[in-house]
């Protein structure tokens, strides 16, 4: 492999979270789409309603705008998930105005 290709997928990789250019930006939004398409059914039978609701918050507050409106196109069998969802008024196109995360969730999200 080419050393400029081992750099920039370590690069994307450390900044999947955060973003901070276009690339790592859509690094960031495809984790956040993952989870909401992949991932919160198992996450909320783990972990609970309440925990799921703030792991949602955190991740719908993450997503650039041109995706939010995406968590909206999945569907869902778990009447549950549709109720967290409601509860961040994603349905409506927008984060609930509690859904920023504080630095005290923010640092819990990266033990999740």
């Amino acid at each position: 492999m080419e050393k400029d290709l081992i750099e920039e997928v370590f690069r994307l990789v450390c900044h999947h979270e955060t973003g901070s250019d276009p690339r790592s930006d859509l690094m960031r939004d495809a984790d956040s789409l993952s989870f909401f398409e992949v991932n919160l059914p198992m996450y909320l039978e783990r972990k609970g309603a309440e925990k799921a609701l703030e792991r949602c918050r955190w991740g719908y507050e993450r997503l650039s705008t041109k995706y939010k409106g995406k968590i909206k196109e999945f569907n869902y069998d778990n009447e549950e998930i549709h109720h967290l969802l409601r509860n961040l008024n994603v349905r409506k196109g927008h984060a609930h105005p509690r859904a920023s995360a504080s630095e005290k969730e923010l640092s819990e999200m990266k033990d999740l």
